[in-house]
């Protein structure tokens, strides 16, 4: 009888340690199962054969004087954040989904008290070092504490957060009441070099370009004015399937204008290439509506042949605007994209229905 209850122990304890170690996974998703499977090669939304070059330009509104923009002080230049890899990369065809960037695998315990991080052997910063679970760790202990309030806010919940092996991270929560939390650390979650950060002040303003890891570098920096972003060419993670089909512009340059207005004329003279419109009344009556053949009202067929971007880095807004669901109460749509001068090459793929976009041409 002994032996036999002893036996049934034994088993509801592995039964036990099982459902605790459970198997990681390649993504999280907040409802229900992910649309893409572990052994899936891109997004659906992608052309993962999509050619990569050329220049494109955008328009900033205003100012900037800071090249950090995980701290409170200053103005973040435009663009900026996509120096930096997440741990996890946001799928935009399924709700509240995310699969591995920096982090290869994501592990949930069954309690909902933990998430474990795994991280990518192959993942690196563009100087070439490793990240490592200690630039983790450190990336969170330094946003949280010396980072802008929404930090504070999101990760207020994680109790404690500690390397487990050689590659892992886990982070801890103080209750199961946020079902967020680990879909927000990954999402939100950049990875920061805990070497370059040693020797400097992280909390000042700085214009020297920071150390990143991700699709792209800071080329030229005027001050204020622009900045210009070029791809990096040996991307440590150009090949994984979240990043199949993306970043195919090899140079981004943003323009600073003092305001709107002034940037519409500047749209229409040609002198960048996307703009997203949400004013109606600029829709209706700041555009020449004559000259058809410079205001295409379908991009996703125009796009196609005049080898404008309309699928790009979705952080970035390289891509047209989903028309707004809401009905419109005058001068039509209130949300659309404006794209301007045929420089860079195609990346169109194939958008759903509800994401199809509306597109203005500049004077070429």
């Amino acid at each position: 009888m002994r032996r036999a209850a002893a036996i049934i122990i034994v088993a509801l304890l592995l039964v036990f340690v099982g459902d605790a170690q459970a198997a990681a996974t390649h993504g999280m998703s907040l409802f229900g199962d992910l649309k893409y499977g572990p052994d899936f090669k891109h997004f659906d939304y992608v052309n993962p054969d999509a050619p990569k070059g050329g220049t494109m330009r955008y328009a900033a509104i205003g100012t900037f004087d800071n090249l950090n923009p995980f701290i409170i002080k200053g103005v973040p230049a435009a663009g900026v954040g996509n120096l930096f890899d997440t741990l996890m990369a946001e799928a935009q065809d399924e709700p509240a989904s995310e699969y591995g960037l920096v982090a290869e695998s994501a592990d949930v315990a069954p309690d909902k008290r933990s998430v474990l991080f795994t991280l990518r052997k192959e993942a690196r910063f563009h100087d070439g070092t490793p990240m490592t679970p200690e630039d983790v760790i450190w990336t969170f202990d330094t946003l949280r504490t010396k980072g802008p309030p929404l930090y504070r806010l999101y990760y207020g919940d994680v109790t404690k957060v500690e390397k487990e092996g050689e590659r892992g991270v886990r982070f801890y929560f103080k209750s199961t009441e946020n079902r967020e939390l680990a879909w927000i650390l990954g999402q939100m979650m950049p990875v920061l070099s805990k070497a370059y950060w040693a020797g400097r002040d992280f909390e000042k303003t700085t214009l020297d370009p920071p150390l990143g890891s991700g699709p792209y570098k800071i080329e030229a920096v005027d001050p204020g004015r622009s900045i210009t972003y070029r791809r990096v060419a040996d991307y440590w993670a150009a090949n994984l399937p979240v990043n199949q089909g993306r970043d195919n512009v090899d140079v981004i340059r943003y323009d600073y204008y003092r305001d709107g207005t002034i940037a519409l004329e500047a749209f229409k003279a040609g002198q960048f290439d996307i703009r997203q419109e949400n004013s109606s009344k600029s829709w209706a009556t700041g555009y020449d509506r004559s000259k058809k053949s410079r205001y295409p009202t379908n991009c996703r067929a125009r796009c196609k042949d005049s080898a404008s971007i309309c699928a790009m880095r979705s952080s970035m807004t390289h891509g047209c605007a989903r028309r707004s669901p809401m009905p419109s109460i005058s001068n039509g749509p209130t949300r659309t994209c404006s794209t301007g001068s045929t420089r860079a090459p195609a990346a169109i793929s194939t958008i759903p229905n509800w994401r199809q976009p509306a597109c203005r041409r500049a004077r070429s």
